[in-house]
């Protein structure tokens, strides 16, 4: 009888088997070694985690402590081009382009994670994807949610199959590598690097996209503070154009039609509070009482396109609802930029009261 070990599978055939798995699992028991890492179509094969490696270069250094400079290279720039990027969106088109490029993988992408809803996609190494949203189910979704970096070695062998219709039927990706983009108190988003061809990414690749992820929240985090200040600037600038002593509910909003501010009118009429308001989209809030053309005009008047007076109705606090007279007006600066948009309304309960009392009287 043999004292030998039984067989153990090898390691390329394990790359095939369906998985979800952590970062780590593609490491011996040291976390020295990649099990694998097959590479992309076109791209050579480099076995870069072991320091064995005797492929060099005519600069004389060994194939992994070249690809390591080449990374700490890419990270190096990325910092210093997100202190001067102009907007988070370019600036994060151009981080997949050039992360692809270094892994040698076919796409990048860059999810970013609202407050409420589904990850939508903010950027990627391809051009034309467009505006997507990742539901539950999808690589996106399941990597926000992890505490660890996400890998999976075939996304079509997933049970349950992966939900997931942009990664794996319009980018045809097979192997993936996901890591969140860190957030203040939360997950801002996630960065994911994806291969047409079986890999098990390796460990220096995994800390490239964590070291890139960051710097993309750094850049995320500065464009919020940015946009924070200069929402606050213009929300000064609306209110000095409010009436200061009146009742009426006024409400202030954004060039998205999120409320800015409500005042003391618009709690009595309704019995929210404007802290229960803030970053809320008001036409989910309150819709006009009128025909097909009235409601388009709303929704161009709630983005400042143009102004709009008519009735609405909303809700107040409690589920009940309420109707008022609402007139919304474009406020803009000396340039002619939109500001903001002012809501002001008066509450039809005691319109309708004092027409009342006034025939009462006649």
């Amino acid at each position: 009888m043999s004292d030998q070990p039984p067989a153990q599978p090898s390691d390329r055939n394990r790359v095939n088997e369906p998985r979800v798995e952590r970062a780590d699992a593609g490491h011996d028991s040291s976390g020295s070694r990649p099990i694998d890492a097959t590479p992309t179509a076109g791209s050579a094969r480099r076995d870069t985690e072991s320091g064995s490696s005797t492929d060099t270069n005519r600069d004389g250094l060994p194939a992994n402590v070249r690809v390591r400079l080449q990374q700490m290279g890419l990270v190096a720039r990325l910092g210093q081009a997100a202190m001067a990027a102009t907007t988070v969106d370019q600036f994060c088109d151009d981080t997949c382009r050039e992360l692809a490029a270094a892994l040698l993988v076919d796409d990048c992408l860059v999810w970013e994670l609202p407050l409420s809803g589904e990850p939508r996609l903010l950027a990627a190494s391809r051009a034309g994807l467009g505006a997507v949203s990742a539901g539950a189910g999808s690589l996106a979704y399941l990597a926000a949610r992890a505490t660890e970096p996400l890998t999976v070695a075939d996304l079509n062998a997933t049970e349950p199959p992966m939900n997931d219709r942009l990664v794996r039927e319009t980018l045809a990706a097979i192997s993936a590598l996901a890591v969140v983009i860190p957030g203040r108190g939360r997950t801002a988003g996630v960065l994911m690097a994806l291969t047409r061809t079986p890999r098990v990414f390796a460990r220096h690749d995994i800390s490239l996209v964590q070291s890139v992820a960051n710097i993309v929240a750094q850049s995320i985090a500065r464009a919020a503070a940015e946009e924070q200040l200069r929402r606050h600037e213009i929300l000064a600038r609306s209110l000095a154009m409010v009436p200061e002593r009146t009742d009426l509910p006024i409400l202030i909003l954004d060039a998205r039609g999120r409320i800015d501010w409500a005042n003391q009118g618009f709690y009595r009429l309704t019995g929210f509070h404007a802290q229960d308001l803030i970053g809320r989209d008001f036409t989910a809030f309150a819709q006009p009482i009128g025909s097909d053309g009235d409601r388009a005009l709303w929704y161009e008047a709630v983005v400042g396109r143009t102004d709009f007076r008519g009735d609405i109705r909303g809700q107040r606090q409690g589920q009940q609802a309420f109707e008022a007279e609402a007139e919304l007006k474009a406020l803009r600066n000396t340039a002619g930029q939109l500001l903001s948009v002012m809501v002001i309304m008066s509450d039809m309960v005691r319109i309708k009261a004092g027409w009342q009392t006034q025939s009462s009287a006649d």
